[in-house]
């Protein structure tokens, strides 16, 4: 986090927010707002690396909110858009996706029209 504000974002800028692979910027966006925020001079930021794990209770705790509130992408196939009586399993099977160890057929189908409701 610290290179990308501090060494790589001016040149991201430059060129229209592209890598040196001309890929796009993952999280443009957030890195947008953060240099608008950063671009307040009555701020003061010291940026500091902290090593995973080092008992920083700040740390520990925003560790701990990333961990409890991360869930894996779903995977939808293309062709599979609009017909959710069918198992993400079944819809995707030409796809390496593996449903949640332990969910029944009816969880799986559950889980899937949640997002699509």
């Amino acid at each position: 986090m610290i290179d990308s504000v501090t060494k790589w974002l001016p040149g991201w800028k430059r060129n229209a927010w592209k890598l040196s692979t001309g890929k796009p910027v993952k999280n443009q966006v957030d890195f947008e707002e953060l240099d608008r925020e950063l671009a307040d001079k009555s701020i003061k930021i010291k940026w500091n690396h902290v090593d995973v794990d080092c008992g920083i209770l700040g740390n520990e705790r925003a560790d701990a909110l990333a961990r409890k509130n991360f869930r894996p992408p779903l995977r939808v196939c293309k062709d599979s858009i609009g017909r959710f009586d069918a198992t993400v399993e079944q819809e995707c099977a030409h796809h390496s996706f593996k449903p949640t160890r332990g969910e029944d057929r009816g969880v799986k189908k559950a889980r899937m029209n949640k997002y699509f409701d």
